[in-house]
């Protein structure tokens, strides 16, 4: 048996790699989710606050604000709100990290994207 397509959501991507975000923004696309990308925390922030999404996924290491530090403004705000962290630094973080929901190491495959976005919504 198959696996049950994903309810489309609206998730804010927060990556400062423009080639990333282009990249996940065209998979998750592919999967009917409607996306809206921000190139570091503090514009993330910004988008959260100014607009409703079902889930975030964020990059650890970006400039002005890291990953761990959005998630926790995010989760003051919103505690619901699941978020993926994607990271090529996962040994140096703790387990668990604070705000986030499910912590994916680079590099992932497209499935297992996937699979933690089935886990957290």
């Amino acid at each position: 048996m198959g696996e049950q397509p994903q309810e489309p959501c609206r998730i804010l991507l927060a990556d400062d790699d423009p080639d990333v975000r282009t990249t996940l923004k065209l998979v998750l696309d592919m999967d009917h989710h409607s996306v809206e990308e921000a190139c570091d925390g503090v514009e993330a922030l910004e988008l959260f606050r100014s607009k409703r999404f079902d889930l975030v996924i964020t990059d650890y290491v970006m400039p002005r604000m890291s990953g761990d530090q959005l998630a926790g403004e995010i989760k003051k705000e919103s505690p619901s709100l699941p978020v993926i962290m994607i990271t090529a630094n996962a040994d140096l973080l703790p387990d668990p990290v604070s705000g986030v929901d499910f912590l994916l190491p680079k590099p992932f495959q497209i499935a297992e994207l996937r699979k933690a976005i089935r886990k957290v919504v």
